[in-house]
């Protein structure tokens, strides 16, 4: 059975007729407003046309369905996005002042490091690609050189560990931002 997607400006935040508060998305059409509900913790469901290849999941609040939409897939996928969301851990924040914002505590970060603690807290407790991370630096005006992207995240740690969170690295992979009690 297949499930008609409201405009973007029709859409409310939950899924009839399933009581749910998980964002029904079209992808790739609705790519910035994901990136918004992921930076904001909100789960979401990615619908994917059936000729379109199946985007990569950015955290455990986020899924993917391929249409056709089945109601039965459609209701399971929902209620396991948001008993992840229910037992999901407190999630830090960067304010649009470059704060961030972890529990009641709040660091002040760099202009330059900005970028890449927005890019860190979209994927928390996920690994962040250290390619990710560089063309965050990038487009926040700091240089591609690779040395440079991991001094600013060296930095970064240091502007983080005082309110709790933790920049682990994953070698050869990237990076992981973390609480420090669940990192232990």
């Amino acid at each position: 059975m297949s499930l008609d997607l409201a405009p973007r400006s029709a859409r409310t935040t939950t899924l009839a007729p399933f009581d749910s508060t998980v964002r029904l998305l079209r992808w790739p059409v609705d790519a910035d407003e994901r990136a918004a509900l992921a930076a904001d913790a909100t789960p979401r469901l990615l619908v994917v046309p059936h000729d379109q290849p199946a985007p990569a999941v950015v955290d455990d609040l986020e899924d993917w369905i391929r249409e056709p939409i089945d109601r039965a897939e459609l209701a399971h996928r929902c209620a396991t996005l948001e008993a992840r969301a229910a037992v999901a851990v407190e999630r830090p924040l960067v304010d649009d002042s470059g704060l961030v914002w972890f529990r009641d505590r709040w660091t002040s970060v760099p202009q330059l490091q900005v970028a890449l603690a927005r890019v860190l807290v979209g994927r928390f407790a996920s690994v962040t690609t250290t390619r990710e991370l560089g063309a965050a630096y990038v487009d926040g005006g700091a240089s591609p050189h690779p040395e440079a992207v991991k001094a600013a995240v060296a930095r970064l740690r240091d502007h983080l560990a005082p309110i709790g969170l933790v920049v682990r690295t994953v070698r050869g992979r990237g990076f992981v931002l973390d609480a420090r009690d669940r990192a232990a």
